[in-house]
Parts: structure tokens; C-alpha cells; sequence
């Protein structure tokens, strides 16, 4: 069976701001490697995705083709600029590649332990179904606080569910949900924006251990589950 064309994208133009640190969160080091070259690795050694393009923060294109493999990498990998939100800076990066794919990724540069498995079913779900977006179950309860401060226990976990990357998603499905949402570039992910185009998104099984680091703390986390997963 012919496999669909795929392109990457990988967004890493976020300010991290809840990261409460002066160096910038994707260039900090896990052991002796930044922190966005873990996530990336992950894509470039699976077969076939390509093009594979990092958007990174306006005006730091130099610095972050100092860290990035570019010129020695085996798949076609590039750098673009960012905008002022993260759907922009995708945006930016699904221009580059569009023409040349049938479908994409979107993985965040924060996510380093991405597994091959969860790759591979986020692409066979959507080249079936058109998007697929990995999901994990809510295990502790969950409460919403009112505009007065007090909690209020109207939710049920029963129907929530946490939301990761890479989201997969068909070129002209998502092609055509920026044409149909107006407001496009205030989502925080492209599958709340496929929705609110009008589509059905479709889940799958998530892994517990694709954090996204947000906060320092999470660094140290992080280089154990790497560690570990190397053994």
C-alpha cells in the first residue's frame, strides 16, 4: 500500500514563559544536548517523514541553525520564522512545505521522548480517518473554580481527556479549516481548530511519558525518562 507523503512541523517559537528562566527553554540542555534536538531526532529517524521543518522565534533563525543539524542531516530539514502566536508560527511552517506533501505532523519542540509507536499510529489513524490527535485518560478529579473563587465539581472525567502531539492531520483538511475559521490564529493546537472548522477529530492512545516540558523542574524528569529509555 502506497504510503501518504509527510511532512513535519515542528513549532519551537514559543516564549515559555512559564519556564521562569533566562535561557531560552529549547536550548536548554538535557545531559549534553538542547533540548529541541531530542524531539526532532525522534522524526528524523522515523522512515519517510520529509520534509521536516523546525519554526523557530522571529529574528533567531542564526542562532538555532547553529544547533540544528542542517547541513549534515539525511532528511531534508529547515528553519522558518515564527509569529507572535504558535498558530501562526504553524501556519508559517505548513506554507513551507504544503506543496510538497499529502499530509502533516505536528509535534511540539517541547515534547522530547515522542516514541516511535505513537508515531506510527498517529499516521496510519490519519491517513484512515483524515486527523488524529493522541489523547491520555484524566485519572484525578477535576473541578472548575467560578468567577468568585469557589470550586465548582460539574465536570466528570469520564469525558475528558488530556491532549499531546504530534497531531496528524490530512494537507487539505487543515488547509481548508484555516480558510474556514477566522480566527485561526488564536488556537492552541490544530485540532481544536479542526474542530472548530466543522470536522471530526479522532483520538488515540496517548503515552504518559510524552511530557511537554513547561516549567525547569521538568528538565530533570525528562533526562531520567531518556535515560531510561535508552537502556
Amino acid at each position: 500500500m502506497k504510503v501518504m507523503k509527510t511532512g513535519v512541523i515542528i513549532p519551537a517559537a514559543g516564549l515559555g514563559l512559564r519556564y521562569l528562566s533566562p535561557e531560552k527553554k529549547l536550548l536548554s540542555f538535557i545531559k549534553d544536548e538542547p533540548l529541541i534536538l531530542y524531539a526532532l531526532r525522534n522524526f528524523i529517524k522515523y522512515p519517510g517523514l520529509n520534509p521536516i521543518v523546525v519554526v523557530v522565534p522571529e529574528g533567531e533563525m542564526e542562532l538555532f541553525g547553529k544547533v540544528l543539524p542542517i547541513n549534515y542531516c539525511e532528511k531534508d530539514l529547515r528553519i522558518e520564522e515564527g509569529g507572535r502566536t504558535r498558530a501562526i508560527s504553524v501556519y508559517n511552517g505548513f506554507q513551507s512545505i504544503c506543496e510538497e506533501v499529502e499530509m502533516v505532523l505536528i509535534h511540539d519542540g517541547a515534547r522530547p521522548a515522542v516514541s516511535y509507536n505513537l508515531i506510527q499510529n498517529i499516521l496510519g489513524t490519519t491517513e484512515e480517518k483524515g486527523c488524529a490527535v493522541p489523547v491520555l485518560n484524566v485519572f484525578d478529579k477535576v473541578a472548575v473554580v467560578d468567577f468568585e473563587g469557589r470550586l465548582t465539581y460539574s465536570l466528570s472525567r469520564e469525558c475528558l481527556r488530556l491532549v499531546q502531539t504530534p497531531q496528524g492531520f490530512k494537507k487539505d483538511l487543515l488547509r481548508t479549516a484555516y480558510q474556514r475559521v477566522e480566527n485561526w490564529e488564536g488556537f492552541s493546537d490544530e485540532g481544536s481548530l479542526v474542530y472548530a472548522a466543522g470536522y471530526s477529530v479522532y483520538p488515540v492512545p496517548g503515552d504518559p511519558e510524552n511530557i511537554k516540558v513547561t516549567i525547569k523542574e521538568d528538565l530533570a524528569f525528562t533526562e531520567y525518562l531518556l535515560g531510561r529509555n535508552k537502556k
